[in-house]
């Protein structure tokens, strides 16, 4: 049985499905000056264990340990994945019909946090990048090794072949962050390739040479739908962050949540 290149275990979610990208004014405001998105690397997210997946793994040795590609494939695909998630960047936001009272308190400071609502097309359409390196996907918690099984079965079924990517563990996430519902867009470099083992380089020196952050440009009147300010904001700084907005000649303004007003 051969393996082909697919993304399967994630999948994408409809182009009218709302978002949400809490934050920093800090970082509202970079945006704002420097039309980019900000991508981090994947390996440098406090989950440590953030594009790791011991039972992808242990699901494809069991498939290819007795073929033709020997007991030393999977440390292939091991290293395939430690290097994309080293060369693979992140924006996460938050997929959600509405406000959300738990990401208010997680992200930003308080009466200086901004949620920007937009939609999975709105952002699409916003980023100003090659398109074949940007990777759109909802993230799958806790996914079992019977619900890999079951995928691989569904494609060895019609193909006698298993879809796997380097991309994948990238979008696989504990269930203790089930609470933040993301969506994923990955900026990645990485070959969509198992069929070679990866240089023999240092993993450690990868990390030396790669940078922490990408930037990706992005028209930033495109990607907003909606700014939201937070719910205990004092009046002037709704005003101070609209004055800066119109500023910087964008034709939006932000507005504060009216999540804790009584009805």
């Amino acid at each position: 049985m051969g393996v082909i290149m697919a993304q399967y275990l994630y999948k994408d979610l409809d182009d009218d499905t709302i978002l949400w990208r809490y934050m920093s004014l800090v970082k509202f405001l970079d945006i704002l000056a420097t039309q980019k998105l900000n991508l981090c690397r994947l390996d440098g997210f406090e989950d440590k264990l953030e594009g790791s997946n011991d039972k992808l793994l242990s699901q494809i040795h069991a498939r290819t340990k007795n073929n033709i590609f020997g007991a030393s494939y999977i440390d292939t695909v091991r290293r395939n994945y430690e290097i994309a998630k080293i060369k693979s960047y992140a924006l996460c936001m938050h997929a959600n019909n509405y406000e959300s009272a738990a990401m208010w308190k997680l992200y930003g400071n308080h009466g200086e946090t901004i949620a920007i609502k937009t939609t999975v097309g709105k952002l699409k359409s916003s980023f100003v990048v090659d398109s074949q390196k940007l990777h759109f996907g909802a993230v799958v918690y806790e996914i079992t090794e019977q619900e890999i099984k079951a995928i691989h079965d569904s494609y060895a079924q019609n193909t006698q072949s298993i879809p796997i990517s380097p991309l994948d563990p990238l979008f696989l996430k504990r269930a203790s962050f089930k609470h933040e519902n993301e969506y994923r867009v990955i900026y990645s470099d990485v070959s969509n390739s198992f069929t070679s083992m990866p240089p023999l380089e240092s993993v450690d020196n990868l990390k030396k040479s790669q940078r922490l952050i990408h930037k990706v440009d992005c028209d930033v009147n495109e990607l907003i739908g909606e700014i939201l300010i937070y719910p205990e904001a004092p009046t002037w700084v709704v005003n101070a962050i609209n004055e800066t907005i119109k500023k910087f000649g964008y034709n939006f303004c932000a507005k504060k949540s009216t999540l804790y007003d009584l009805m």
